[in-house]
């Protein structure tokens, strides 16, 4: 299993031998990944908890948007409830992505802590934080176009409500 750890919690400690047992060391950028030849079950776990979160968003997100369209579907397309639909999976979009993103970062970081030596301490530099923060931010945008086009649709409602209104 590969652990990616900051450069500084294992720099400092490469040269005295305090890696952990059975773990190999390949720099990458300001992270080294740590291969655990022979993991324990609460690191296993992590590394589940780190990787399902988001996975698990996009299916529901996909799902929602599956339910949609099959209303859109059935009935008219420009409808409120169908505008308020898809708005809600813009904010399930963003609010939920965010929040497996999060969940993310902490298990990630929860694995990374327990793949490092007992004595050595980490903080991130602010390059590493910046970059990481690169999907957090597509789960908004995904967001913000779904409740774009649910306020298109919803403005599409109005405006033919106003038309049939006039003739």
């Amino acid at each position: 299993m590969a652990v990616r750890v900051p450069a500084s919690a294992l720099g400092i400690t490469a040269a005295a031998g305090s890696i952990p047992a059975g773990a190999q060391l390949s720099p990458v950028d300001d992270q080294v990944t740590v291969l655990l030849a022979d993991p324990s079950l609460g690191l296993r776990l992590l590394a589940v908890l780190a990787a399902v979160p988001q996975p698990l968003v996009l299916a529901a997100v996909l799902g929602l948007l599956a339910r949609w369209a099959r209303s859109v579907r059935r009935g008219a397309t420009f409808t409120a409830a169908a505008a308020a639909r898809l708005t809600r999976v813009g904010q399930v979009a963003a609010s939920a992505g965010v929040g497996a993103f999060i969940c993310h970062v902490g298990f990630a970081g929860a694995l990374s802590w327990g793949a490092r030596p007992p004595d050595v301490v980490a903080v991130p530099t602010l390059a590493s934080l910046i970059s990481s923060l690169g999907p957090a931010l597509w789960w908004p945008a995904i967001g913000a176009c779904l409740g774009l086009v649910g306020e298109v649709v919803r403005r599409g409602v109005a405006l033919r409500d106003e038309l049939e209104g006039v003739i």
